[in-house]
């Protein structure tokens, strides 16, 4: 969601800073650091107008940027502590997304390592209420990887593919390519997200470009968290020619000072990708989406159009 934005509700809330002061907490010693600053942002989101109104602002960003189709990942379970539903947050996300209107956003919804399975199947079993209406294709695993093993979740998602959820997962960024074949083998995802530490282990890639597993990279995220030292050492471009199914991706672009436009450029500037391989990561995106048939065609076409120009 875009920072001022945030900054806004936390203002709402009593939240003394300016905006540049609480921009600045938004630079990271480590992951686990992001983590914490995740957590403590979190705590200024408490009613559903807040989730409206950064929903709306997050929709109004991407329509500037010329997105026309995201499949965005929310987070309902970090907001236990306000008493509010996930089916009532999903709809109040839902409310902003289109009051803004321009971009098709679906939604996908993390569960959230380190929970429960009981409170995981709680809170699958409020969004499968509403997924309907609130356009969620998708369920994920975010948070601390390294702590909380994918397999954990293991009857969760097994429970989410019955009911017809896209299955996804965070591996490979804090925790190393073990990460990602668990996930893989336990979860049964189509997506991983980051993975970009399978670069250690050239069997691990050789596994994902065989199943044909997305990968969801966002390599200014991983230079911001210290899980790639310096954008130049970002291994997309060896993934990209191993054959992996690269997309690119923003992660929360607010909390890491970039967007999507950034990431493309990033590509063509710092790793040399030609017009042609950026137009082929953008297929890859719509070849990985969870889109209906219809959207995927229509997304096809865009860029069948954009690659003739």
């Amino acid at each position: 969601m875009p920072l001022r934005a945030q900054w806004e509700i936390a203002s709402k809330y009593g939240h003394p800073e300016s905006f540049e002061q609480f921009a600045d907490r938004f630079e990271y010693q480590d992951f686990e650091h992001f983590l914490d600053i995740w957590a403590w942002r979190n705590t200024f989101i408490r009613e559903l107008e807040d989730f409206t109104h950064m929903a709306e602002a997050f929709s109004r960003e991407l329509a500037a940027q010329g997105v026309t189709y995201a499949e965005a990942f929310f987070s309902p379970s970090d907001f236990a502590s306000t008493k509010l539903s996930s089916a009532d947050i999903a709809g109040a996300i839902r409310t902003g997304l289109d009051r803004a209107g321009e971009t098709k956003v679906a939604l996908v919804a993390d569960l959230v390592r380190g929970r429960s399975p009981h409170a995981m199947l709680t809170t699958l079993d409020e969004l499968s209420e509403v997924r309907e209406q609130a356009g969620i294709i998708g369920i994920g695993l975010g948070g601390d990887e390294a702590r909380h093993p994918a397999g954990l979740s293991a009857g969760v998602w097994e429970q989410a593919a019955a009911r017809g959820f896209n299955l996804t997962a965070h591996a490979g960024e804090a925790a190393g390519p073990e990460s990602v074949l668990e996930a893989i083998r336990t979860l049964g995802v189509s997506r991983i997200g980051h993975g970009v530490r399978i670069i250690e282990d050239q069997a691990a890639v050789e596994i994902i470009v065989t199943n044909q597993i997305a990968l969801e990279l966002c390599p200014w995220s991983n230079v911001r968290t210290g899980v790639i030292s310096e954008i130049n050492a970002h291994p997309v471009r060896q993934l990209f020619d191993a054959g992996v199914l690269v997309t690119i991706n923003s992660d929360d672009p607010a909390l890491f000072q970039t967007s999507l436009n950034q990431e493309y450029l990033t590509l063509m500037e710092t790793f040399g990708f030609s017009r042609a391989e950026v137009l082929q990561v953008a297929q890859n995106a719509a070849t990985a989406a969870w889109a209906s048939p219809t959207e995927k065609e229509h997304l096809a076409t865009a860029l069948t159009t954009a690659a003739a120009l």
